[in-house]
């Protein structure tokens, strides 16, 4: 087996194996301490006012997006790239199909690109906001700017990929190790918010409900 066949198999399968062990671990061990510190959580949990808080929180509705409104332009902008770009690029969307043989619509490279430059563009302004802003600045952490590093990586080194920067199988197997160590690290670093937001909104959003005084 040679690199590439290593890095886009084995490689690919032991980063999303790490990441669901991982989650589902969490999971179980959030859960468990919500039934031992916090056991009203259970008690009534109304699924409506859960999804109607995450629904709030993902759209620029709530009073902290609309407070910070570049912060929240950021963020849009960072997550539409990673997530349109990592599962709708189209070379994404040929390896989905080669691998698992799933088959869905792509975008069209210049959009890829598009949403590739603003999504390390919303990285770069995070990272200057984490150096200028005092309030901000003291409460970050290495794991803050672990999390940037790893978000960054396989969009930056895609977009050098796709364009031709350097040696084009040594940059394709750094993107690819990229994408890998960023799937992996999702349950062990500041990443799980993937996961944690939902939870978190869930939670919260029910118990407002019950309280009549919102679902966010």
């Amino acid at each position: 087996m040679n690199v590439y066949d290593l890095a886009t198999g084995p490689l690919v399968w032991l980063a999303f194996a790490l990441c669901l062990g991982g989650l589902s671990v969490r999971t179980a061990l959030f859960l468990r301490l919500a039934r031992e510190r916090d056991k009203p959580v259970f008690t009534g949990f109304e699924p409506r006012w859960a999804g109607l808080s995450i629904l709030h929180w993902l759209l620029p509705l709530n009073v902290t997006a609309l407070e910070s409104p570049w912060v929240t332009l950021a963020g849009f902008l960072f997550h539409a790239g990673l997530l349109l770009v990592g599962f709708l690029g189209l070379g994404h969307a040929v390896f989905w199909n080669q691998a698992w043989g799933l088959n869905w619509w792509s975008i069209p490279d210049g959009l890829s690109d598009v949403l590739t430059l603003a999504s390390l563009a919303a990285v770069l302004f995070f990272a200057l906001r984490r150096l200028v802003r005092p309030e901000v600045k003291a409460l970050t952490s290495a794991g803050d700017w672990l999390a940037l590093a790893l978000a960054a990586a396989p969009m930056l080194t895609g977009y050098l990929t796709a364009h031709g920067y350097g040696d084009p199988e040594t940059m394709f197997l750094i993107h690819v190790c990229s994408g890998c160590a960023l799937i992996a690290a999702i349950p062990f670093t500041r990443l799980s918010h993937a996961l944690f937001f939902f939870l978190s909104r869930a939670v919260t959003g029910s118990d407002f409900g019950k309280r009549q005084v919102g679902a966010w």
